[in-house]
């Protein structure tokens, strides 16, 4: 009888495990199954709306992360992954206004001021950029994603001994990146020293 009722517990926990082993199958079940346990809690719905993100299901994204804002406004990264997809869809007025409002909310949001100030060099409003980027790295002076894009705005107004430091800089912090290597020799060609 013992190991009759230790071979249906295994066979009882095995049939359970079997099926919790579709919701951790990926990103979007795991926090779709969170997010339906616990349906007031902003975690899981800021976590289903990257995943949604992460699976270009972008309407759900949205509806995520605003349900997540809705209980708990000051989830920064929710406002700046909104602004995300606006400037991927090039509905750039959407996406600055939700970036405008998320550095009024959040100051020391580095994040926030970063892609702002990729929105205004992809709109060309390159002194914009810079003043969003510059904010960028006062909060945050190791951030290489704003050096790196400092490097882009000052190469969009011309300034390439400048862009050069911007991207020397951005190489110093993530000298892991290739793409920041190679832009890096880019800038070097751009400022005249093609050696």
């Amino acid at each position: 009888i013992r190991w009759l009722a230790l071979g249906a517990l295994v066979a009882v926990f095995g049939l359970m495990t079997v099926n919790r082993n579709s919701v951790f199958a990926n990103n979007v079940s795991l926090w779709e199954d969170a997010e339906s346990k616990a349906p007031n809690k902003p975690r899981p719905h800021f976590n289903l709306g990257q995943a949604y993100q992460e699976g270009q299901r972008l309407n759900d994204a949205i509806r995520e992360y605003e349900h997540a804002l809705a209980l708990k406004p000051d989830i920064h990264a929710a406002y700046s992954n909104i602004a995300a997809i606006y400037l991927d869809q090039k509905q750039f007025d959407k996406g600055e206004a939700m970036l405008v409002k998320v550095t009024t909310l959040a100051p020391d949001f580095t994040e926030g001021f970063i892609n702002l100030g990729v929105l205004y060099i992809r709109r060309q409003q390159t002194d914009n950029a810079l003043k969003a980027i510059d904010r960028a790295i006062e909060i945050n002076s190791e951030s290489f994603a704003a050096h790196f894009n400092k490097g882009e705005a000052l190469t969009q107004k011309g300034d390439f001994k400048a862009a050069l430091e911007s991207y020397k800089e951005a190489v110093h912090l993530r000298p892991d990146l290739e793409s920041f290597r190679l832009t890096l020799g880019v800038a070097y060609q751009r400022a005249g020293d093609s050696a």
